[in-house]
């Protein structure tokens, strides 16, 4: 577990990359900062998340990817300023149904998750990107989420990649 160095934690942009960290770091969670929009903790050792919405009301943009992450956050269900979510290279090998109303790009690539998606739309009912690829990922009935498909289950997904051979 390393040291954080002090952050800057004034502008809009927070970064904690490559920083060994285990657990999030105390210094977002210790008060209110609505002027953060974009937080990065890639590159880290973190296996859970807190809660963000109280301390971090304006925050758009979740950068977790290449972390220790196990399934999917459930702290962040509800949360209606995520727009933008990297989760990608992780060991995600559970979806939770986790409802992030205002999420309109996801990438989840290089993970071991299975999602239906049936149930895309539901939990993320403005999902216009959505990137697995590589990795052990994989969405069930993948056809269904093709969005020029009439049959298509999520329809308002505009661009759905993914390029493994569990298809």
């Amino acid at each position: 577990m390393g040291g954080v160095e002090s952050q800057d934690l004034s502008g809009k942009n927070v970064t904690f990359t490559k920083q060994n960290l285990v657990t999030f770091p105390a210094e977002i969670l210790s008060k209110e900062r609505p002027w953060i929009s974009h937080l990065n903790l890639s590159y880290n050792m973190l296996s859970d998340i807190p809660r963000l919405s109280p301390v971090l009301p304006s925050l758009r943009t979740l950068q977790l990817n290449y972390n220790n992450l196990t399934s999917f956050p459930t702290s962040l269900n509800m949360n209606h300023t995520i727009t933008r979510m990297d989760i990608s290279h992780n060991s995600l090998e559970e979806f939770a149904h986790v409802i992030i109303p205002n999420l309109e790009d996801l990438r989840m690539n290089h993970t071991k998750m299975t999602i239906n998606p049936h149930i895309l739309k539901l939990v993320f009912p403005k999902l216009k990107q959505l990137e697995m690829a590589y990795g052990e990922s994989s969405m069930q009935q993948y056809r269904s989420c093709q969005p020029d498909s009439p049959a298509s289950t999520a329809q308002n997904i505009k661009s759905c990649c993914k390029s493994n051979k569990n298809i």
